[in-house]
């Protein structure tokens, strides 16, 4: 009830600036329609949330949220129950939290079950964040703040329009550090999908997305898809992405252009990943439907990440693996599969680290998203691969046992007077 009571006080114009808030036990929204705390709509009224509020470890349970269209025809319930007449489209960032000033206004907090949909949001201009839906945070104002320990699990159904993401929808540049999207997920949107943000995330730090059997994250655009399993599209305006023992275990969908296991297009100087990992399918698979009149190739399906964008954008892969298939079609409609043990090699822009440059270099990866910009790759047991830009570096990593397979020729320079050029090695591999 006091949270009910937050929510209808911000919609009505108290914005709590400076305010403090501490959760002091778990609330259970029973799946009742909710009002989001904080709301802006397509015509840039706002009532935005500029306190914070503390989770203090606490679960908020059976979050529902359903977005009227423009006749009022289905759904929330909750804002006539307020007074404030009906909570429709035009209020257009959806979630526990619909719109707030910073981005660590949430923070140590977990989300179980969660049950949205926003496909009937009214979409403003993408540089102001229209039709922003996730489970935590629709939308943060303000820019590069600190994310912290906001967790979503159990069965989470999320369904938006652009800007779609597990724990924020539109990100705005925002750090996400030990968060988490776990369980029985379906999230899905137009395009810019996430499993953490759909929208700008910045850095990701320490953060899971592992579905269990079935689960997905799927865009439905077709063109550019932008779907990712940590963020949909990063770096427009944020710096380039960031990610840091990142974990994602989920299958993900696209219907043009533009998927990747940690983002599906970054467009930003200065990008990297290190030690993070990616297991399940990555598919592009256009429907016939949405092929028609459509003369995209499906194309930019990547490992790691869909596509690099911009001429200036650098991106550096150190330390990552991939565990899984990625599926795709060319323009005549024939199907191809990579999985690890074909080497994920790069065709029609797809496969690869990386699923394609349109323009710009990167550290390590060729312009055609092919893998051959790696010399070797180290396969564990349970073929995951893990690629370095050097022989002597994988045979280094590999443990005993495991196989060190070459993704290109190479030429060992010097002799055995040479000792910068040979290769020392004490342990049982198998070089492929």
């Amino acid at each position: 009830a006091q949270l009910a009571y937050l929510a209808q006080q911000v919609y009505s114009g108290t914005l709590y600036d400076g305010a403090y808030f501490i959760l002091t036990n778990d609330i259970d929204l029973d799946y009742q329609e909710w009002l989001p705390i904080g709301s802006k709509n397509a015509s840039g009224d706002t009532q935005t949330f500029m306190g914070r509020l503390d989770g203090d470890g606490h679960t908020v349970s059976n979050l529902k949220v359903t977005v009227l269209d423009a006749e009022g025809t289905a759904g929330s319930y909750a804002a006539k129950r307020f007074g404030h007449g009906e909570f429709t489209s035009g209020d257009n960032k959806i979630g526990l939290f619909g719109y707030v000033q910073y981005g660590d206004s949430v923070s140590d907090l977990t989300i179980e079950n969660a049950d949205i949909d926003g496909t009937r949001l009214q979409v403003n201009d993408s540089t102001s964040g229209g039709g922003a839906a996730a489970v935590a945070i629709g939308n943060v104002k303000a820019s590069g703040a600190t994310v912290k320990d906001i967790h979503v699990t159990g069965t989470i159904r999320l369904d938006g329009y652009f800007f779609v993401g597990g724990i924020m929808g539109y990100a705005n540049g925002t750090i996400f550090e030990n968060c988490s999207v776990t369980g029985d997920i379906q999230i899905s949107g137009w395009m810019d999908i996430g499993g953490i943000c759909g929208y700008l995330g910045a850095s990701f730090k320490n953060c899971t997305v592992e579905g269990t059997e079935g689960s997905y994250i799927e865009a439905r655009s077709y063109g550019n898809d932008h779907t990712g399993g940590l963020s949909g599209k990063s770096g427009y305006a944020s710096g380039g992405i960031q990610a840091e023992n990142c974990h994602v275990a989920i299958d993900l969908m696209g219907n043009g252009t533009c998927v990747g296991g940690m983002a599906g297009m970054i467009n930003a100087a200065a990008s990297k990943l290190e030690n993070c990992s990616y297991e399940g399918t990555i598919s592009i698979m256009m429907s016939d439907e949405g092929k028609e009149g459509v003369t995209t190739e499906y194309k930019n399906l990547g490992a790691m990440v869909g596509t690099v964008e911009s001429k200036t954008a650098n991106l550096t892969v150190t330390g990552c693996s991939f565990s899984g298939k990625l599926v795709t079609r060319d323009a005549a409609g024939q199907q191809y599969t990579y999985d690890t043990e074909a080497g994920i090699p790069g065709d029609f822009l797809n496969g690869g680290l990386v699923g394609g440059y349109k323009s710009g270099t990167a550290d390590g990866v060729p312009a055609d998203g092919n893998v051959a910009g790696f010399v070797a790759a180290r396969v564990d047991e349970d073929g995951a691969m893990t690629l370095y830009q050097s022989l002597s570096e994988a045979i280094t990593a590999a443990q005993d046992g495991e196989t060190v397979t070459l993704l290109s020729d190479i030429t060992m320079t010097g002799g055995y007077s040479d000792t910068t050029a040979g290769l020392e090695i004490r342990k049982s591999l198998t070089i492929d």
